[in-house]
């Protein structure tokens, strides 16, 4: 996953949008953003009856799915400079992506660019890959990003390569019927530039899956290794504090305004303060234990 870790470099390109954006409701910003990624998939599913003009959607279907990222990256912000945050706004994001990637992708498997068997495969990747980080989540580890496919360079690559594609056809470089040869292994298969795409999409993200299942699958199996505290009184147990990682995570997507982040901080010192000098208090009692042992050594060597 490459774009993921650019993310804090495009805030102040993002920002001074939000900015403008901050008295329209966050979930408003969020339904935008599911309509775009619907239009972008039908607009690909329309491209079946524009006959020799089939290309001509690619333009329009690129912008869709550019407004759709565009209005998916601005939602959290936007809550966070309204104050607005709601643990209803993230599901209602969270859904409405999933629905959104079925949308373009599934209008791309059906369009005339693309194999529905390739098709078919891109999306289980692309669901499965989002379903991993989410799931890792959702049995109590942080939200898992890693990985070979993330949802910002899906977003990227499907608004270059359908202008690839556009690029291609009108200088003539690829027949009208949008397929061109390809060697593989000693056999020649017809592909278009999409359906490239969708092939790296099924690859990447059922990879993707798999890594992040792995990587939830060890944690757990590191977290249920250790001895578990005696079990407290649900009325009497207080909601686990929120990790360094997951509070950076949370204020890098807008999901987390600067006062809470600030008081999550605050604890999260306090607590490794409180973790330092119970160190040092070991550390004295273990120089006492050392001293006591060497003084006996000394004892019965003189004996």
């Amino acid at each position: 996953m490459v774009l993921e870790e650019y993310r804090r470099q495009a805030d102040p390109y993002l920002n001074p949008v939000a900015a403008y954006f901050v008295r329209t409701h966050p979930n408003t910003m969020t339904w935008l953003a599911f309509v775009f990624a619907v239009l972008a998939g039908l607009t690909f599913v329309a491209s079946n009856f524009l006959g020799e003009y089939s290309t001509a959607a690619l333009l329009p279907a690129a912008v869709l799915i550019f407004l759709n990222g565009i209005f998916d990256a601005l939602d959290g912000k936007v809550a966070r400079l309204a104050k607005r945050e709601s643990r209803r706004g993230d599901f209602l994001d969270h859904v409405l992506d999933r629905y959104a990637d079925f949308f373009i992708i599934g209008g791309i498997t059906v369009s005339p660019f693309c194999d529905p068997w390739i098709g078919v495969l891109a999306i289980l990747g692309v669901i499965f890959a989002s379903y991993m980080g989410t799931q890792a989540q959702a049995v109590g580890i942080r939200r898992d990003y890693s990985g070979l496919l993330g949802r910002a360079d899906r977003l990227v690559l499907l608004i270059l390569l359908p202008l690839v594609q556009l690029a291609l056809e009108s200088a003539r470089l690829i027949p009208q019927s949008h397929h061109f040869p390809v060697r593989a292994g000693g056999m020649t298969i017809n592909l278009s530039v999409i359906e490239i795409l969708m092939i790296w999409f099924a690859i990447a993200g059922n990879t993707t899956a798999l890594q992040r299942a792995r990587a939830s699958w060890k944690e757990l199996g590191r977290r249920e290794g250790r001895a578990e505290p005696p079990a407290v009184p649900d009325a009497a147990r207080e909601p686990a504090p929120a990790t360094i990682e997951e509070t950076e995570e949370q204020l890098d997507r807008g999901r987390l305004d600067l006062a809470e982040a600030t008081a999550r901080l605050r604890d999260a010192r306090l607590a490794i303060e409180r973790d330092m000098r119970g160190l040092r208090e070991k550390e004295i009692r273990l120089r006492k234990l050392e001293t006591r042992i060497q003084r006996r050594q000394t004892e019965a060597r003189r004996k």
